[in-house]
């Protein structure tokens, strides 16, 4: 059980706990809605309620069946058993429970109450630090704004129901609606089935490899197609960028639309395109967002169907920590964001200089500042100019390794870039030049 501060206890419902584990007992038909909304056992005020949650849970994902047998079971396989009464706690926890049919209820208050304990722990970091004047204040303000904000949108008291969720999914398979969204290339929509919804996805290459001019392609590709795009660029102004997309879209080169040097026939061009540009209302170009609290606030704000990030070791950090730590903190914001906000988020990374000989493709694990943009990844694409690195192919020529795919194949693909517009299409002779792997 948690300890008291200045003897006042935190906020709890023994009663309310007890009926959840006693219902999850007595109907398997409840089980599934109440792990989905509890997931975490600490959720639970009593230590003894935690550790029969995390039995039952384990005895979940095993599929196998809970009741006061198999609990008492698993409870004396993991050491457990005596800790929390002995199966006499078990038995009496469902002999208490007259009926699931107020579970729900029951499963509010648990979550309720854990979210004022959770506040209560805020506040007293907060008190502390606020005495400790070390900090910058706004650095203070940006850092616990980003922890309620988290813990406002992590913890929801909205009931939840398995079968009208899995009823969803299904008719949703039946409308095509399982389709991710597409990128404008049909090699890389082939192979990863387009990007979902909830999926963080990491674009990486080396300095001046085409990320963030393939990143523009992917965010004017799905604007085209009627795709509501956020783009927050850490490295580029929203000027620079729009000049890339009209380059993008006229293909006028993009030294020229910044040294502004066109000549009258270009003028026109621009012109003629001009209406296309400005119905693109749909996409919303940023580049004052350096920190994880104001995109997820401009995420809610715009409400985007894909949010891309150029690039992440731009990203403002809070102090004290090192890069790795910071960097995987980041991910998990992202794909937070990603899931929470039911959106498609693309961050931008640069590679290790040095990690890999320049000839060779690169690596997943080659991501610069932590391990964890690979682990987090959904889908990894690594840029490989091929002409760089070998004269004999032809310019232009850039290898898309997929070298992560959660849900699908990874393997290579072939692209043909053109520096002067920014624009990429697919090569269709050689687009699938490697042999592809399997799952990864």
């Amino acid at each position: 059980m948690n300890g008291a501060d200045n003897n006042r206890i935190p906020p709890h419902s023994r009663e309310a706990e007890e009926a959840v584990l006693g219902a999850m007992m007595m109907s398997k038909d409840i089980v599934p809605n109440t792990i989905a909304r509890i997931a975490d056992p600490t959720l639970f005020y009593f230590d003894i309620h935690r550790d029969i949650f995390s039995a039952m849970k384990k005895l979940f994902d095993d599929s196998l069946p809970i009741d006061q047998i198999t609990v008492s079971d698993k409870l004396k396989r993991l050491g457990q058993l005596k800790k929390v009464g002995g199966s006499y706690y078990v038995t009496g926890l469902l002999e208490s429970t007259p009926s699931t049919s107020n579970v729900n209820f029951h499963i509010n208050i648990v979550i309720e109450k854990a979210l004022h304990r959770q506040l209560i722990s805020l506040g007293v970091t907060m008190t502390a630090d606020g005495y400790n004047d070390s900090t910058a204040s706004m650095e203070l303000i940006e850092s616990y704004r980003e922890k309620i904000n988290l813990l406002s949108r992590g913890n929801t008291i909205n009931d939840y129901n398995y079968s009208e969720e899995l009823s969803r999914v299904v008719d949703g398979i039946q409308r095509e609606e399982s389709k991710g969204l597409l990128t404008g290339f049909e090699s890389i929509d082939r192979m990863t089935g387009g990007f979902q919804p909830g999926n963080l996805i990491v674009l990486g290459g080396r300095t001046s490899q085409g990320k963030t001019s393939l990143a523009v392609n992917f965010a004017y590709n799905l604007a085209v197609s009627g795709k509501k795009v956020l783009f927050v660029s850490l490295e580029m102004t929203k000027s620079e960028l729009f000049k890339k997309i009209i380059s993008l879209g006229t293909g006028i080169p993009y030294e020229k639309l910044r040294s502004g040097w066109l000549t009258t026939e270009e003028r026109e061009i621009i012109n003629d395109k001009g209406r296309e540009f400005y119905n693109l209302d749909n996409f919303t170009l940023l580049d004052d967002l350096y920190t994880l609290n104001s995109i997820h606030k401009s995420v809610i704000t715009h409400k985007p169907d894909v949010l891309i990030v150029d690039f992440i070791q731009h990203m403002r950090f809070s102090k004290g920590e090192n890069r790795a730590y910071q960097i995987e903190e980041i991910m998990k914001g992202l794909k937070h964001i990603a899931k929470i906000e039911k959106c498609v988020v693309i961050i931008l990374s640069q590679i290790n200089r040095g990690s890999e000989p320049g000839d060779k493709l690169p690596r997943a694990e080659n991501l610069k500042g932590s391990g964890s943009l690979e682990e987090s990844g959904d889908v990894v694409l690594l840029i490989h100019w091929l002409h760089k690195y070998d004269q004999r192919e032809p310019e232009g020529k850039v290898c898309i390794f997929i070298a992560k795919n959660r849900h699908g194949r990874t393997g290579n693909i072939i692209l043909e870039f053109e520096p002067k517009s920014g624009k990429y299409t697919c090569d269709n002779k050689s687009e699938m030049k490697s042999a592809l792997k399997g799952n990864s």
